[in-house]
């Protein structure tokens, strides 16, 4: 029986295959988070002066946000309160369990933002009348 040599053909071990798709989309992913944060502090001021700005400019700069959290994970949205003092940026997985791992790692990467209480998942609210 005839073998053919070895020296041009590579083995790929089907684990290590496994290991790069699964770093590649570890990679993708934090680009994703990172182009999120990226344009949330290149933009947040707009979100602060929210009463101030005009709505079809306001929805613009809102929509554009969505669309890179989408990026990231279609399923999670994000809610903007805003005080006088300062603001808060939730992101939520609108009570899905199977989210919750990827709204507390967008948020364990939330850089610190001047005026901005970034904060994951949406909290029950004390005064409930």
């Amino acid at each position: 029986m005839y073998r053919e040599p070895l020296k041009n053909k590579i083995l790929i071990n089907p684990r290590c295959e496994a290991s790069v798709s699964s770093a590649f989309q570890k990679k993708k992913q934090m680009k994703t988070i990172t182009n999120f944060w990226n344009h949330f502090q290149q933009n947040n001021f707009v979100f602060l002066l929210l009463n101030e700005i005009p709505k079809s400019e306001l929805k613009t700069h809102f929509d554009k946000l969505i669309e890179i959290l989408h990026q990231y994970n279609k399923d999670l949205d994000l809610i903007i309160k805003n005080k006088k003092s300062c603001a808060e940026l939730i992101i939520t997985a609108n009570g899905n369990p199977y989210l919750f791992k990827e709204v507390e790692l967008l948020v364990h990467h939330a850089p610190v933002v001047e005026r901005w209480k970034i904060t994951a998942f949406l909290q029950p609210e004390t005064n409930l009348t």
